[in-house]
């Protein structure tokens, strides 16, 4: 186990408060998630990894042209401010939100086309005709 001191000094560039405010809304919106890490000890690195992360996917989303508000509201119930056990009792419904399976390295990048990427890279085959003057 890490101590705090080597947890918190991994990576400072997310705001330290978040770390606490993650801690005190698992502790009240997902009572069991938060005595199953202060059990085995991972606790504080679990909050440590989900304010990392919030900060990482806010700032690649304020990069990519969003605005900070708007770019925060949607990152910061991915890891911080998790849906409470009554509202989603599996964290595993929404993959990479449990503060135990945030990797400490993502990408956003995906080797697959969506359909609208895919449509939009297609080559356009209609053909078009001008109108001839008589």
């Amino acid at each position: 186990m890490a101590s705090r001191s080597q947890v918190g000094s991994q990576d400072l560039n997310y705001p330290e408060h978040w770390v606490g405010e993650a801690k005190q809304h698992w502790k009240e919106f997902r009572p069991k998630l938060y005595e199953e890490l202060q059990k085995s000890g991972k606790l504080h690195e679990a909050a440590v990894r989900a304010a990392q992360q919030t900060q990482d996917d806010l700032l690649d989303a304020v990069n990519k042209g969003q605005d900070y508000q708007s770019a925060w509201e949607a990152v910061r119930e991915r890891y911080l401010y998790l849906p409470s056990e009554e509202d989603q009792p599996d964290l595993a419904a929404n993959p990479g939100s449990s503060p135990e399976e945030i990797p400490q390295e993502t990408t956003t990048a995906s080797p697959t086309l969506t359909k609208s990427e895919a449509a939009d890279s297609a080559p356009n085959t209609e053909t078009t005709s001008v109108p001839l003057e008589p």
